[in-house]
């Protein structure tokens, strides 16, 4: 009788193994929102371009410098972050408990805190500082680093964590780009 669901079993996932399908799946979430961060990337770059295109004097440039490096800097830890996820097995709960929950957190936690701060105090329009701060709001729903770090990272895999890691990497990039809009 239970021959006929083993019969059954390639119609219904398809002629590759199960885990083949899930390996296939796992690698084009991450081309996803590889290729996501890619264009947010450029699109915060243009935006630096043309600000910076717009300044003459040399104290506006240093700051939209600084807040540049501020953000690449953050981008990159997190980037460097997502990827050693990358390697692990994509089921690998202990390193997420170890290293996410702990000191890596902390720093996720602090660094994405301080360029949506620093985007929001950049922000001259209205518009602007509503669009940051309700980025902010949905990054920051969690009153404290402790329910944060647990409401991102809590019981996460690895895979699900470097979904989460390039998804701040996406909002910080969104909210640096409005900050610098016209």
């Amino acid at each position: 009788m239970q021959n006929w669901i083993i019969l059954l079993l390639p119609l219904i996932f398809g002629s590759q193994p199960v885990g083949q399908q899930v390996e296939q799946s796992v690698e084009a979430t991450k081309d996803t929102l590889n290729k996501r961060t890619t264009e947010q990337r450029k699109s915060f770059e243009n935006a630096v371009r043309i600000r910076r295109s717009e300044f003459n004097d040399k104290m506006n440039r240093i700051g939209l410098d600084s807040f540049y490096t501020s953000v690449a800097s953050t981008t990159v830890f997190l980037d460097s972050a997502a990827s050693v996820l990358d390697k692990l097995d994509p089921n690998e709960i202990q390193y997420v408990r170890d290293h996410l929950m702990g000191n890596l957190g902390d720093s996720i936690y602090q660094k994405v805190k301080d360029v949506m701060n620093a985007s929001a105090a950049l922000a001259k329009k209205p518009k602007q500082k509503a669009a940051i701060d309700s980025i902010y709001s949905n990054l920051f729903s969690e009153p404290d680093l402790r329910g944060w770090k647990n409401g991102y990272f809590g019981n996460t895999s690895a895979f699900g964590a470097s979904m989460v890691i390039h998804g701040l990497g996406i909002e910080v990039l969104t909210a640096a780009q409005i900050s610098l809009e016209e």
